[in-house]
């Protein structure tokens, strides 16, 4: 986490852009949220939200800022295309750094691909099972997640958060829309089991279709007497302890980029 905001982030703008859906309120009113709590920080001139689904076009927002620096957030699982590709092409820009007339535009790497990001992920699901009074070493943990046949992305990001949680008694990926499928994964889990959901937001994936998943269960048996319902986190990317990372990627981004990349 930052120590000390940079007195120059009183000038420049942050948007946010996330996937959003049609069909999801939830999943923009997630986002919007972190918005509002990097906004009230006061660390920075201008902060918005902007969706590739549903609403305004982030061009369209990106062009209401004012400010003549602004960092591009995205807020994905992982970099897959919608990181690399998508949102590039939906804002126009090109590269780290792209400068047009009087504003220079700094595309970050998104706050799940922090350092920090899978503690945070593990502290949510600790206190889940804290919740359900349990202790996370005595559970097995999930992590649910989109996946793609196409793309590694998906996959490559939640083996790298699975390698760094050690306080429960097992960490499995299952996904949506790749091997090893999330129902088959609940199936073959010793109750019990947690899941924690790799989403940005709370959307159909992170609701719905894990949810579908897990109703297929049914209940577990934990010490052969109790009968236990399935734990779930929702959408990691959702929580309010994931904020702080959006403005520690801006941090990283000075860093990585130096003094020259963010002066004009």
């Amino acid at each position: 986490m930052i120590k000390q905001p940079d007195p120059a982030w009183r000038q420049a703008g942050v948007l946010i852009v996330a996937h959003g859906a049609r069909n999801a309120p939830q999943a923009e009113i997630d986002t919007r949220a972190h918005a509002d709590r990097l906004r009230a920080t006061g660390h920075f001139g201008q902060v918005e939200a902007a969706f590739l689904a549903g609403g305004p076009p982030p061009k369209e927002i990106l062009a209401s800022l004012i400010t003549r620096q602004v960092y591009v957030l995205p807020h994905f699982m992982g970099e897959g295309y919608f990181v690399k590709t998508a949102l590039p092409e939906a804002l126009g820009i090109t590269g780290d750094v792209t400068r047009r007339r009087e504003q220079s535009i700094f595309l970050c790497r998104p706050p799940s691909m922090h350092a920090d990001f899978p503690a945070r992920v593990e502290a949510l699901a600790v206190e889940a099972a804290q919740t359900a009074g349990l202790q996370a070493g005595q559970c097995n943990l999930v992590l649910a997640a989109h996946g793609s046949e196409s793309n590694t992305a998906s996959a490559i990001h939640t083996e790298w958060v699975g390698q760094r949680i050690s306080r429960f008694k097992s960490v499995r990926p299952g996904f949506l829309e790749q091997v090893p499928e999330l129902a088959e994964v609940l199936a073959s889990s010793e109750a019990p089991t947690l899941v924690a959901g790799l989403f940005a937001a709370n959307g159909a994936h992170a609701t719905e279709d894990v949810l579908a998943a897990i109703s297929l269960q049914g209940t577990r048996l934990y010490k052969e007497t109790d009968h236990l319902p399935w734990i779930y986190t929702g959408a990691s990317g959702a929580s309010a302890i994931l904020t702080p990372l959006f403005a520690d990627q801006i941090a990283e981004f000075d860093h990585r980029q130096g003094p020259l990349a963010t002066s004009t």
